[in-house]
């Protein structure tokens, strides 16, 4: 039994640095950094200010990049960044209050889980 369990540990581990090191080549040099954003994302809620404005200008970068990069590489490195950030992403809702009152218009979420086939 205990020869199973460190099967499946190895296996997961190699899932899992397998898919960072995949993400990670793929988004090395692009530049998402939502570390404005953070206290939103620890907080789960926006606060009493709303989000700073260094927070709105890295969604807004976001939206650029989607412009130039294309949807799915954009969506991927946003999800990574923020599951970077904090482990098990945010919620959905958060996701949509924070880009709207942003102004962000993106063809995707930004909770750390959206799926990127869009």
């Amino acid at each position: 039994m205990a020869g199973a369990m460190k099967a499946a540990f190895l296996v997961f581990l190699v899932v899992l640095v397998s898919t960072k090191t995949c993400l990670g080549q793929d988004c090395e040099n692009v530049p998402i950094d939502l570390q404005a954003c953070a206290v939103i994302f620890y907080l789960n809620n926006l606060g009493t200010k709303g989000p700073s404005p260094a927070c709105c200008e890295s969604l807004s970068q976001i939206q650029a990049l989607q412009a130039t990069l294309g949807t799915n590489m954009t969506c991927l490195c946003t999800q990574a960044e923020v599951g970077f950030i904090i482990n098990g992403g945010i919620e959905p809702k958060l996701s949509i209050v924070l880009l709207n009152a942003c102004g962000v218009n993106i063809d995707f979420g930004i909770t750390g889980n959206d799926p990127c086939d869009v």
